[in-house]
């Protein structure tokens, strides 16, 4: 995999994943003494040195990298950060809800606290037990970030290609973010916008994380169309019509998660009823806390004021 220059002093470096999408891309804008590095691709073996290949072939060496910048915590994303930081003595900087993720998630014992949150959903024990042995198996691969410090939303780091903004964009995790190149009119995007496919909304202690994205659509529509980075995939344009259909998208499954609790499903019940497939043990794990972060919206919006509707251009 090739990496791109999308235009002078902004390069895409793609790397490879152990599954789920072909490749993650991470992105480099120049400061004006070297570079700033968005997100670091997993941390399983061959993709430090995909990563120093990609480096090389932009002629940067990681001693010119000056901040380490993380669209969200999940290990495709920053698995590779703590060594980068070491070779580089580049910060990390990340959203502090997605640290408190973090250190739920390290915290001993987390996989079998989603376990325990499958079995009250209805899911069946030995289904949960291989879930939990699938979540073990990820959350190792989470990274200690000790150190890391926080990004800001509102904030901005200087580049040649103007202001980089930190956006807030809650949903695929509570602390997800995007950052935005104003001047040159591109949005690195993380997990948030994706080409063509509707981002993972799971369940966070403490959050309404498909409330969040519901919030995070309207945000964007008020970002001036850009091009935009995704982590996956290729990039491409047209952020006010890709908000208005997930915000469709997001209302239509929410009406059909809501029509089955109404009929006293259990997030199991609903979820073997939306997929009408067998589903492997990491893969029943998103979709139960995916129907469950709905339901939880479901049961706030009922004793909330109305949302606002989103604004289409």
């Amino acid at each position: 995999m090739t990496p791109e220059l999308i235009e002078p002093g902004l390069w895409r470096i793609p790397l490879p994943m152990p599954s789920g999408p072909a490749f993650v891309n991470v992105y480099l804008a120049r400061s004006e003494d070297g570079w700033i590095l968005i997100d670091t691709g997993f941390g399983v073996p061959g993709v430090l040195d995909e990563l120093a290949a990609g480096l090389a072939y932009a002629g940067i060496a990681p001693a010119d990298l000056r901040q380490i910048l993380l669209t969200h915590v999940h290990p495709d994303h920053g698995g590779n950060a703590p060594q980068l930081a070491a070779m580089s003595g580049a910060p990390i900087r990340l959203h502090p809800a997605d640290a408190e993720l973090l250190e739920w998630i390290l915290r001993p014992g987390s996989a079998a606290r989603m376990g325990e949150r499958l079995l009250a959903a209805g899911a069946e024990p030995d289904k949960v037990a291989e879930s939990v042995e699938a979540c073990a198996r990820l959350f190792a691969l989470f990274p200690p970030l000790d150190g890391a410090l926080p990004l800001v939303p509102g904030e901005s780091f200087e580049t040649v290609l103007g202001p980089l903004e930190v956006i807030h964009t809650p949903g695929h995790s509570p602390g997800h973010v995007c950052f935005h190149l104003q001047d040159r009119r591109v949005l690195i995007s993380g997990d948030t916008v994706l080409d063509g496919i509707f981002p993972n909304v799971g369940v966070v202690d403490g959050h309404d994380c498909f409330g969040e994205f519901l919030d995070t659509l309207g945000r964007l529509q008020t970002v001036p169309e850009p091009r935009i980075l995704p982590s996956h995939g290729l990039p491409f344009e047209g952020l006010h019509a890709w908000c208005a259909r997930t915000n469709a998208e997001a209302l239509k499954r929410l009406r059909r998660v809501g029509k089955l609790r109404d009929e006293g499903l259990t997030a199991a019940a609903i979820t073997r009823r939306l997929w009408d497939r067998d589903l492997r043990p990491f893969d029943l794990q998103l979709a139960i806390t995916t129907v469950l972060a709905q339901i939880l919206h479901l049961d706030r919006s009922a004793t909330e004021q109305p949302r606002e509707q989103l604004r289409i251009s």
